[in-house]
C-alpha cells in the first residue's frame, strides 16, 4: 500500500509519533511524507498523489488539497474546529503575513471543505469533536471516526521529584503550579491569573510555572520557562505538585494526558474534550459556575496541603489506556477500509 502523509507541521511531534508507530506495524507501507505547511509545496506533489492508495491529511491545514482537487481516499484528521468558533484566532501576531493568510483561506473554507465529496472519512482525535463537526456543519456521522492521540509511556512516566527539580534548577522547598498552554482566548489565562492570585493570600512558597508555545504571563511569583524540549518536559510535569487546566476549548488536551502519565495531580476545567480525556484522573470544575475561582483555589490548596510525595495513581492508569500502537492500530484499518 502507498500512503501519502500529508503534515500540518505544527503539530510534529504527534505527526512523527504516529508515523513511526504505523511504520513499525506494518513495515511494507510505502510513504510519501509531505509538509502541507507550505502550499506550493503541496501543489507540487499534486500529480504524484495521483499514484497513492490512501492520503491521509494530519489537520485541517493539509485538507485544503481537498479543494484544489479531488483525490481517492483522501482521509482528514480535525482536532477542533476552532476555525468556526474561534474565528479572531486569524490574526495571532505571532505568524507570518503569508502565515496568516494562509490560514485565513483555511478559516473560510474549512466547513465546505469538510462537508465536501472529496473527502472520504474524517477522523476526530475525541468524542467531543466528533460532536462539533456534526453541529457545525452538515458532515454525515457515517463519515466521521474517532480515534484518540497516544502518548509515549516511555517517555512520560513517573519519575523523582526531587531529581527532576535539581535539573530544573527548581527549589525542592517550593510548591509548584504548573500551567502547559498557549495564551489564546480559550484557553483562559484570565482564570489562571485571577486562580494564582488569590492562592498567594492564602500561601507564600507557591510559584507559577508558566510553559506553552513561549507565551508569558506577568506576576508575582510567575516563572515563564519559555520553550522546554520535549525530552525535558516529563521533568517539568514531575516537578510540579498540581497541574492546572482552565481551557474553555479543547479537541483534545494533550497536556493533561502528559501530566496524567507523569502522575501529576490535575484540576482542570469540565469543558469539551477535556471531562472526555481526563475521566477519574483528575478534578473537573465548572468554569461557569460563579465560584469556579474559589473552587479552582479550594481544590488546589488541598493537594498542597497534602503529602509532598502525593502521586496520582488514577491519571496514571487512565493514561494508559492512551498509546501510539492502539492509535496507529485504528489508523491502518481505516487505511485497508479503501483497499
Amino acid at each position: 500500500m502507498k500512503l501519502a502523509y500529508l503534515r500540518v507541521c505544527s503539530i510534529r511531534k504527534l505527526e512523527d509519533e504516529l508515523l513511526s508507530s504505523i511504520e513499525k506495524l506494518c513495515p511494507s507501507l510505502d510513504v510519501l511524507d509531505v509538509s502541507a505547511r507550505d502550499p506550493v509545496l503541496c501543489v507540487k506533489y499534486l500529480n504524484k498523489l495521483n499514484n497513492v492508495d490512501v492520503i491521509h491529511a494530519t489537520g485541517n491545514t493539509a485538507s485544503i488539497l481537498a479543494k484544489i482537487k479531488k483525490f481517492r481516499n483522501f482521509i482528514v484528521t480535525v482536532h477542533d474546529l476552532i476555525p468556526l468558533v474561534y474565528s479572531t484566532h486569524i490574526a495571532d501576531s505571532s505568524k507570518s503575513v503569508f502565515e496568516i493568510g494562509f490560514r485565513s483561506l483555511i478559516y473560510r473554507y474549512i466547513k465546505k471543505i469538510l462537508e465536501s465529496d472529496n473527502i472520504a472519512t474524517i477522523v476526530a482525535i475525541s468524542k467531543f469533536t466528533r460532536n462539533e463537526i456534526l453541529r457545525l456543519t452538515n458532515v454525515s456521522k457515517n463519515k466521521i471516526r474517532v480515534v484518540y492521540w497516544g502518548i509515549d509511556h516511555q517517555r512520560y512516566h513517573l519519575m523523582d521529584k526531587v531529581k527532576c527539580r535539581n535539573m530544573l534548577n527548581l527549589n525542592k522547598d517550593m510548591k509548584y503550579i504548573l500551567v502547559v498552554a498557549s495564551n489564546l482566548r480559550h484557553k483562559r489565562m484570565d482564570l489562571v491569573i485571577e486562580i494564582f492570585n488569590k492562592i498567594q493570600k492564602y500561601r507564600d512558597d507557591v510559584i507559577l510555572l508558566k510553559a506553552g508555545y513561549g507565551e508569558k504571563l506577568f506576576g508575582r511569583n510567575i516563572i515563564n520557562v519559555g520553550y522546554v524540549p520535549e525530552h525535558m518536559m516529563p521533568m517539568l510535569y514531575n516537578s510540579a505538585d498540581v497541574f492546572v487546566h482552565t481551557a474553555e476549548y479543547e479537541g483534545f488536551g494533550l497536556p493533561i494526558l502528559e501530566a496524567m502519565a507523569c502522575g501529576t495531580p490535575i484540576v482542570a476545567s469540565n469543558k469539551a474534550s477535556i471531562p472526555e480525556i481526563l475521566g477519574n484522573g483528575g478534578y473537573l470544575i465548572d468554569i461557569d459556575s460563579d465560584n469556579c475561582v474559589d473552587k479552582f483555589v479550594s481544590r488546589i490548596l488541598d493537594i498542597l496541603d497534602d503529602d509532598p510525595e502525593n502521586v496520582n495513581w488514577a491519571g496514571i492508569r487512565r493514561s494508559k489506556r492512551f498509546s501510539w500502537e492502539f492509535c496507529a492500530r485504528k489508523y491502518l484499518k481505516i487505511y485497508g477500509d479503501f483497499i
